[in-house]
């Protein structure tokens, strides 16, 4: 039995994913990247992609990033194991409703397991506060 959904893929994101994520976090709220800043944004992207800490996950659909999601591992005092955290969701507009967001938060929870992380934290304006594994 189908859904009626389109397929999506959650892949991590790649050096080429800036100007997609960079309009996504836009939607989000954050401040458009000026053109004379747009070098010293994206050695901050790549940093960031590549810090074995972090996992940012980008949603696909028909070949087009509907979505992005950034994971941060960190440890806790007096916690033994890490904890993951969401600083970023978001889905674009027109791509809401699809399963998108839960899809991208399946992935987070999953490789927050692979780290034998002991919870996730949402930030608040999702909806949700910490999730235990």
């Amino acid at each position: 039995m189908t859904t009626g959904r389109p397929a999506v893929t959650i892949r991590l994101a790649e050096p080429g994913d800036f100007e997609a994520i960079t309009r996504l976090l836009e939607e989000l709220g954050r401040p458009a990247v000026p053109a004379e800043d747009e070098a010293a944004a994206r050695a901050v992207f790549l940093r960031h992609i590549q810090c074995p800490d972090t996992a940012s996950l980008v949603a696909e659909l028909d070949g087009r990033i509907v979505g992005f999601m950034s994971l941060e591992f960190r440890d806790r005092l007096n916690h033994l194991r890490p904890q993951a955290w969401i600083p970023d969701l978001i889905v674009t507009a027109s791509a809401r409703g699809l399963g998108i967001g839960k899809a991208l938060l399946q992935r987070g929870f999953e490789l927050a397991r692979e780290r034998n992380c002991w919870s996730v934290t949402v930030p608040q304006n999702i909806g949700i506060y910490c999730i235990r594994l």
